[in-house]
């Protein structure tokens, strides 16, 4: 039986111009997406969000069509391509600077909850975005020793509906996110 999906996902392509373009499909992983999410709804209000914050193109990223100037150059800073006719060059750099922050931005991480006992701890691991698997490990974890972390954990499949499950936790409990570094040995 053929696993399907109802989630869509943001991800990004070239366009014919060269300049870089996000948009929203349903979920692929030929797509290799930015970021799953369980509706459309809310792939597009993230999307606003990445938009606004980067000042990139709501016309390159598929939220406006069919006027000349995009509604953020109205606004002050507005967007990098239709306010300051920036070149592909430069508004590709900034496409991907906010594809590089979403993706990099504390993408490592454990998630520390209750274990079986009173002296461990159940742990899941996430690393550079992409979820490992989850396991127990005794109290106190040492988030330096990657290690030993990960050789507590049960590797699993990374599905957009455990992503999902994952961003829904951290919402509720961002106490629970241990962040790893790059000197702990996570893996690029």
């Amino acid at each position: 039986m053929k696993y399907w999906s109802r989630n869509y996902c943001i991800f990004c392509f070239t366009g014919q111009d060269g300049k870089l373009r996000l948009a929203i499909e349903r979920y692929r992983t030929a797509l290799q997406p930015i970021k799953v999410f369980p509706n459309y709804l809310m792939a597009r209000e993230y999307l606003k969000e990445l938009v606004d914050n980067y000042r990139i193109c709501p016309q390159l990223s598929h939220l406006q069509s069919g006027q000349s100037t995009c509604f953020l150059s109205m606004e002050e800073g507005g967007c990098l391509r239709c306010t300051e006719n920036a070149d592909v060059t430069s508004y590709n750099d900034r496409v991907l600077e906010a594809i590089h922050d979403e993706e990099h931005f504390g993408s490592s991480y454990l998630i520390q909850g209750k274990g079986r006992h009173e002296d461990e701890c159940s742990l899941v691991l996430v690393e550079n975005g992409h979820y490992l698997g989850f396991g127990f490990h005794s109290l106190p974890v040492d988030t330096s020793d990657l290690e030993k972390i990960r050789s507590c954990i049960t590797w699993r499949p990374d599905l957009p509906d455990v992503q999902y499950l994952i961003m829904r936790h951290l919402e509720k409990h961002p106490e629970s996110r241990l962040v790893l570094s790059a000197s702990a040995g996570v893996r690029e």
